[in-house]
């Protein structure tokens, strides 16, 4: 790998991070009180994590 791909790994690892952060908090929201519930988490629980900025872990 070129010492410039190398450099670029960093960045590329984040923004992946962040789309996966994105999806998985959109997924949350289509997620029924029961399936919710399965994962022991409340709806307001599920809707206040959606609401975190893509770049908030």
């Amino acid at each position: 790998m070129t010492r410039h791909r190398t450099h670029r790994l960093p960045f590329i690892r984040t923004i992946a991070a962040w789309r996966a952060r994105a999806e998985e908090r959109c997924t949350l929201l289509a997620l029924t009180d029961r399936e919710l519930r399965d994962i022991g988490i409340s709806h307001g629980e599920a809707v206040a994590e959606a609401r975190k900025p893509f770049w908030i872990a």
